[in-house]
């Protein structure tokens, strides 16, 4: 009977670790990704914004080659990543910038 109860025990000490380790963490942080590297007059790029476990401002998108459409002023990532998309169509010919600037703040501390 006793080896019942430590087999039971065992048991339900792993279940309840499983169940305590299922929680998502995120490290809180922006960052920004280009859809390529490399494209003709004409085509179209997209950037993609992700603001993680944090509250983004967005003051700005420019680019020096092309207009920028798209994006979002706030963004509000409590516990979770959003995305923010911005397209730019170059309007020449040579390598071309692409910025956004803002500020942001961190909800858990990371």
């Amino acid at each position: 009977m006793k080896r019942f109860y430590k087999l039971l025990l065992c048991l339900f000490i792993l279940f309840g670790t499983l169940v305590i380790n299922t929680s998502k963490t995120f490290a809180a942080g922006v960052s920004l990704s280009a859809s390529s590297t490399s494209i003709t007059i004409g085509q179209t790029i997209t950037f993609t914004l992700s603001v993680t476990d944090c509250y983004a401002l967005i003051n700005s998108a420019s680019s020096n080659n092309g207009s920028v459409s798209g994006g979002s002023g706030d963004i509000d990532a409590l516990g979770e990543t959003k995305y923010v998309t911005y397209k730019v169509t170059p309007t020449s010919v040579g390598s071309g910038s692409f910025t956004v600037s803002g500020v942001y703040s961190a909800y858990t501390g990371s």
